[in-house]
């Protein structure tokens, strides 16, 4: 190897990445801006981000409505570091891209690093952050304007310092603890990522009978720090939203999964619940990462197999923690977070696992060809693997990019034919003074810089008490809509069907929405 690159090749590594995740992401903005004449966000929630941190940077306040403080963030990390950044860039869409290509490229190099941790394999590592830096669905997300990115490097920033600081008897080994803890408010389900990384912490501490006394200093000040961390903005949640988890959790989740059915009493409902709702999650964890990755997807659990059953045989709990966490998460995620809410939309709430789960794909098959004491079984398998690799590579350039550029510019054109002309016509034909009602409130409320009521509950915590779904929630909302003096509404025409329609008059049709003006006189 070339003295030169034998010095600098993780700079060189950092540098094949970059270019890697530019490539890609230009492919997919060019592709964009070719149909539509402009780059736009895919979905509604990037908008929402967007809002709070135009607040934040212009009047120093977390609030959607200006004015109105509130914790309607499930990623509030994210959401500072747009309005912070907004304080020196004006332009807030640029913004909220190069945060989020730069947090891919750093993923990338994260995986590269946690690979090449576990494996001492360069090749190996490289194929891995390639893949990672290639991937369409961590394309679509950097340039979603959401959190995904950043959730995806802070957890395997997480896990990189839990391994290489775990048998640290200083500060250091707390290192790992506090990135997961940061990276709940990325997304608060991450909680289950700093339980894995605390319990292997404690079998470490069990394992290697420390004592009682190493024992609790070591849960202590995790749970320090994992308080510190978070609970600025649980106190922020509990005196805007009446409760410790931000509105959003409550308008999405509240009253539903196993803490809904505990709250009813029903024994039998319960004893149901547990019985079969973590077997649904499964399944629709499983179908998310086959259409994200078919050929990962073959590779993973055979994979995580065999990292469990290296663990047997070496006692080394660096080997645990992606069989831990993935049985965890599922199993967790399946009690708590009920099967209407798992995918939507398109599964993106799992895509900040996706570089996990390449990593685990092939890190399995890494240990089975080094300990194969045959030359023949060795070679046998990373003909294997690269014709899986190759495959994947196929899949991707002729399959997955295809179907990802062309997704996310229809989702930019959805946007536009809908919201857009919603936001238009509400700023030419609708007063100041007017309470106008939204479903989708992120970019109509961007646009409209109106105060907004929220029908979803996301920013509007009273509007839906502890019902979620069905025609009781549509008469929460009616209810609310009138005490509130809304004059117009902007939803979809499908939406709430238990609203009273012949008390709704439509004054703007942006099919499958429209605005409509609320006729209380006739009540």
């Amino acid at each position: 190897m070339h003295p030169i690159i034998s010095r600098y090749r993780e700079e060189l590594v950092f540098l094949l990445l970059f270019l890697t995740v530019s490539v890609s992401l230009s492919y997919y903005l060019l592709a964009q801006y070719r149909v539509l004449g402009k780059a736009v966000f895919p979905l509604d929630d990037a908008w929402i981000h967007l809002n709070f941190a135009r607040n934040i940077a212009e009047s120093n306040e977390f609030a959607f409505n200006s004015g109105h403080p509130i914790a309607s963030s499930t990623a509030p990390l994210w959401t500072l570091l747009l309005g912070i950044t907004h304080k020196v860039i004006p332009n807030l869409d640029l913004v909220a891209y190069l945060w989020g290509a730069a947090c891919l490229v750093l993923t990338a190099f994260a995986s590269y690093k946690v690979t090449y941790f576990m494996s001492e394999s360069r090749i190996w590592s490289l194929i891995t952050g390639f893949f990672v830096a290639a991937n369409p669905w961590l394309a679509w997300a950097a340039l979603s304007g959401m959190e995904i990115t950043l959730s995806a490097f802070l957890i395997l920033l997480s896990i990189y310092f839990f391994l290489i600081y775990g048998e640290n008897r200083g500060w250091k080994r707390f290192i790992g603890i506090a990135i997961a803890a940061l990276s709940m408010l990325t997304r608060p389900e991450l909680c289950i990522l700093v339980l894995v990384l605390l319990v292997l912490d404690i079998r470490r501490e069990i394992s290697g009978r420390k004592g009682r006394r190493s024992l609790i200093k070591l849960l202590s000040i995790s749970l320090v720090i994992i308080i510190f961390v978070n609970a600025p903005y649980s106190l922020f949640a509990l005196s805007s939203c009446g409760q410790l988890f931000p509105c959003t959790y409550n308008a999405k989740v509240g009253g539903l999964g196993l803490l809904g059915v505990l709250g009813k009493g029903d024994l039998s409902a319960i004893v149901e619940y547990l019985t079969t709702e973590p077997f649904a999650y499964w399944g629709q964890f499983i179908r998310a990462f086959w259409n994200f990755e078919s050929i990962f997807f073959l590779l993973w659990l055979p994979s995580l197999l065999f990292l469990l059953l290296f663990f047997l045989r070496r006692k080394d709990e660096r080997l645990l923690v992606f069989p831990a966490f993935f049985f965890l998460f599922t199993l967790i995620m399946g009690l708590f977070i009920p099967k209407s809410r798992f995918g939507f939309p398109w599964n993106r709430y799992l895509q900040n696992l996706l570089p996990l789960f390449i990593i685990s794909s092939l890190l399995g098959f890494y240990y089975l060809i080094a300990g194969s004491k045959r030359a023949s079984w060795r070679y046998a398998l990373i003909a294997l693997i690269a014709l899986a690799l190759l495959t994947a590579s196929g899949n991707q350039w002729g399959y997955a990019i295809p179907y990802v550029r062309d997704f996310y510019v229809d989702c930019g054109y959805t946007m536009r034919k809908r919201h857009f002309k919603i936001a238009q016509w509400l700023n030419e034909n609708v007063g100041s003074g007017e309470i106008i009602a939204v479903s989708d409130i992120g970019y109509i409320g961007y646009t409209t810089r109106r105060f907004l009521v929220d029908t979803e509950g996301l920013i509007t915590p009273g509007i839906l008490g502890e019902t979620r779904d069905g025609l009781e929630k549509d008469a929460l909302i009616y209810q609310y809509l009138q005490e509130a003096g809304v004059t117009y509404l902007a939803t979809f025409k499908a939406a709430y069907p238990g609203l009273p329609r012949e008390r709704m008059e439509i004054v703007f049709d942006a099919d499958p929405m429209a605005v409509y003006r609320m006729l209380w006189g006739e009540d």
